[in-house]
């Protein structure tokens, strides 16, 4: 029930959502301390590519691959990120 609630809650606001999320939250940017550059990635929840899109800005060079269940968040994230064969968004 829980599961199905937080699906439409984000198939219906994804938008408005991803629109307040414009900046990675300090324990995420953590990461950076931990990362070369070098790593292949896998983001579970992804939403709209925003961590993607922060370490590919600062010059990563492996692999990326974000998952999500929102159609619309992976939208979202296609259009904001530079395409290429170093990053896959899955549903």
């Amino acid at each position: 029930m829980l599961i199905d609630l937080n699906r439409t809650f984000y198939q219906t606001f994804s938008q408005q959502f991803s629109a307040t999320r414009q900046r990675l939250q300090p324990g995420v940017q953590s990461i950076f301390d931990h990362i070369t550059g070098q790593e292949d990635i896998l983001e579970l929840g992804c939403g709209n590519g925003q961590l993607a899109s922060e370490i590919f800005s600062r010059g990563h060079q492996g692999l990326y691959t974000g998952l999500d269940s929102n159609t619309d968040f992976l939208r979202i994230a296609r259009e904001n990120l530079p395409g290429g064969e170093r990053i896959a968004l899955v549903q």
